[in-house]
This record gives structure tokens, sequence and C-alpha cells, in this order.
């Protein structure tokens, strides 16, 4: 596993001596190669070590984490992301427009299906029952947006 220089205090927040992090793998039984970046062999016994972000957790627990200072991540100012602000617009237009967003579930329960009215040969009336629903109103699979748009 190659693992970049400066990658370990990127992930951690916190600077630790070239010397040190060579020596916490080594002593975990890595065989490590280089000043930085360093190419790590990894021992077989240890096959959950696969990138260089296990490299540097394994780092940080023989560091200790008590020397690893608490912060809040840094994080972006906010702001939607164009497709974000198409969207949006989009939505306004078509309430501008007169039409309404719904959200509608997965699951019906029989009185939904028997409002409809559908007669037994139509298609709509072949639904999926669910063996373990957690309640009735939502034992079948839908098989039409109509009882979501009726209520």
């Amino acid at each position: 596993v190659d693992l970049p220089a400066g990658e370990a205090e990127r992930l951690l927040g916190v600077t630790i001596p070239p010397e040190e992090i060579a020596g916490i793998l080594t002593r975990l039984g890595f065989e490590v190669e280089g000043g930085g970046p360093w190419r790590v062999t990894v021992p077989t016994y240890r096959p959950d070590v696969t990138r260089p972000a296990d490299l540097v957790e394994e780092i940080a627990r023989l560091h200790g984490y008590d020397n690893i200072p608490s912060r809040l991540p840094r994080g972006t100012g906010g702001g939607l992301t164009r497709e974000q602000r198409r969207l949006r617009a989009a939505a306004a237009a078509m309430v501008g427009a007169g039409y309404s967003e719904i959200l509608s579930f997965s699951f019906m329960g029989r009185n939904d299906l028997d409002q409809l009215g559908l007669p037994a040969e139509d298609r709509r009336s072949a639904v999926v029952r669910i063996r373990n629903p957690l309640n009735e109103e939502e034992s079948l699979l839908r098989t039409t947006l109509l009882p979501g748009l009726l209520h």
C-alpha cells in the first residue's frame, strides 16, 4: 500500500513526525520502505488493511487518540449546485402554473384499492400482498398512483 507524505496529517489534522509514523507501522509488523511517500508491505495476517486510510487508522490508534485534538471539520458555506438551482426553478415554475407535487407510498391497503372500483380483470387489481405488513393500510404493493392522488 502506498502511503503519500502528509496523508496522516490530512486525515487526522495533526502533524506526526515521519520517524514516529515509520516506527508505529514497523512495530505493528508492516514493512516500511521510503521516507514519504512510503511503500508499506502489509502482513498476510492483516487482510483488513487495504488502503492508505487503513494505515492512518493504525497510526492514529498507536499515536493515541488523546493526542489528536478534537476539531470540527471545515465545510463549505453552503449554496446550491447548478443542478439543484435548475430543479428548484422548474418546481417553482410548475407551482406557478397551478401544479402540485405529491409524494406517494409504495404500499396501499385493500380499502384504497376497493375505493377505485376497478373490475377484477383489471391488471391494476392484481396486487402483491406483503407477508408481514406493519399494518393493514400498508399490506399491498401499489400497482397504480391513483390512491395517492385521491388522498
